[in-house]
């Protein structure tokens, strides 16, 4: 009698169309991330010195607690988006991020404005490129080195873009306003991206390779 074979057909995580969306997501979503919760601060800072009487050393100290909340956050991050996938971690973090955004804006205290930035720290370790690259890295298998190289090339515009984005509409307004149009784009952009682009099938991790 021939024995039946019951190991289920491999899925692939996504087709060539699948592969080449998420690639696009990533790419509009790390320049705005990056853009927004990364390059937008320095520009700003000396705005918010003179308007709030901060000294900068304590506006820097805000800025260097973030990336240690984006860092401290960015371990148990990495494990679940192991196992589910990008979608939930980084859809979560633009969420996250918009509020950060918008209580740095509003901070009426120094307190305030360091809580702010570490919500937004927090918010960069879901969204910027280590969730991306891994993501990536899954989903595009023997491409990946492909795909990695063309999206550190296109993040790489982020402070292009926003670095003088961000200084006119300072110049014309000021840095809360600035700050508040900056969580709208944010929100406009990045949320509904990683929720409806990033969706397909997460694949399980390769096989490592056999000892020689």
């Amino acid at each position: 009698m021939t024995a039946t074979n019951t190991t289920p057909p491999t899925v692939p995580g996504l087709d060539a169309a699948g592969r080449r969306r998420v690639l696009i997501v990533f790419s509009a979503t790390q320049i705005t991330s990056w853009g927004i919760l990364y390059y937008a601060f320095p520009v700003l800072s000396n705005s918010i010195t003179i308007s709030t009487g901060w000294s900068p050393p304590a506006i820097t100290a805000a800025f260097s607690l973030g990336q240690l909340a984006a860092a401290l956050t960015g371990i148990p991050l990495g494990r679940v988006l192991d196992r589910t996938g990008p979608r939930t971690v980084m859809t979560t973090g633009s969420i996250l991020a918009v509020p950060a955004v918008v209580t740095v804006a509003l901070a009426p205290t120094l307190t305030v404005f360091y809580l702010g930035r570490i919500l937004a720290g927090a918010a960069m370790g879901a969204v910027l490129y280590p969730p991306a690259f891994a993501a990536l890295t899954r989903w595009h298998g023997e491409q990946r080195v492909r795909a990695l190289m063309i999206l550190t090339l296109v993040g790489g515009l982020a402070s292009t873009v926003f670095a003088p984005l961000t200084a006119a509409v300072d110049a014309r307004t000021d840095w809360r306003t600035t700050d508040l149009l900056l969580a709208t784009v944010l929100a406009a952009v990045t949320i509904l991206a990683h929720r409806f682009g990033l969706r397909g099938h997460w694949p399980d991790p390769p096989e490592p390779a056999a000892a020689s």
